[in-house]
């Protein structure tokens, strides 16, 4: 859903995740993405999917440039999730936007009253994938890979404290390597918003009890040691939210052009 937004005016946050495929290395470079959180009211959900559909088969018409993602949470906030290689990439995304919508005319301001009311709000937002700080596993277990079952673990960090949050994390990630754990975290970091400094931290799983089974084995496998560090990132944390949802592949586009 597109929201009109120009660089300079971005001022805005999410809890993230659409989910794209994610590369293992933690030597890789950091991918940004402009993200949208849409919160749709749970008497509408059928015709906000149903309009997104529509949405779907509009650009992929009209040759949109750029692939999208979605993840929907429980509590009903639908995750756009665009990838862009750098800021000024942004722009190029709102003119592909405006490209559609003068090409499609009429079949556009149609689509677009379709998600009337459907939702409460629309809230877009910079983020960057950051391999560096992620928990990323040589080995994960194979009924995890490919699986649409998500969590996030949202993290709002107090003021001036993100070069300790992220000195612990990095000492964190010794401790995960050496106890071989196989669940995979990614690290989302709040680039520009009004509730940064965030971190969202996604896993992804088969379904909720292969998450759960599989988290409950990173735990016992840190013990103590990981207790101990996760108090210590807790002394840093002004709120935390969890959430679980899944990736939907139906939602989401991917572009034909190269």
């Amino acid at each position: 859903m597109k929201i009109k937004v120009s660089i300079a005016l971005v001022s805005f946050v999410v809890c993230l995740c659409g989910l794209t495929t994610l590369a293992q290395a933690q030597e890789q470079k950091a991918q940004l993405y402009v993200i949208w959180d849409v919160v749709v009211k749970p008497s509408t959900v059928g015709d906000f999917e149903a309009a997104t559909k529509e949405e779907v088969a509009l650009y992929a018409k009209y040759k949109f440039p750029y692939t999208w993602t979605v993840s929907r949470t429980f509590d009903n906030h639908y995750y756009f999730l665009i990838p862009v290689e750098n800021f000024a990439g942004i722009d190029d995304i709102f003119t592909a936007f405006d490209k559609v919508e003068e090409m499609a005319g009429e079949e556009y301001k149609k689509l677009q009253d379709l998600f009337v009311g459907s939702y409460e709000y629309v809230q877009p937002a910079v983020y960057s994938l950051n391999y560096e700080l992620s928990f990323l596993p040589e080995k994960k277990e194979a009924e995890s890979e490919g699986g649409n079952f998500v969590c996030w673990d949202i993290q709002y960090i107090n003021a001036g404290k993100e070069e300790e949050y992220e000195q612990i994390i990095k000492e964190f990630q010794g401790l995960f390597k050496s106890k071989n754990v196989s669940q995979a975290w990614y690290c989302y970091q709040g680039i520009m918003g009004e509730k940064t400094p965030v971190y969202y931290w996604v896993s992804r799983a088969k379904n909720a009890v292969d998450f759960y089974t599989q988290n409950a084995k990173m735990w016992e496998a840190l013990g103590e040691e990981g207790d101990s560090f996760h108090e210590k990132i807790m002394k840093l944390i002004r709120k935390r939210e969890m959430k679980t949802g899944w990736y939907r592949p139906d939602l989401s586009y991917t572009s034909k052009e190269k």
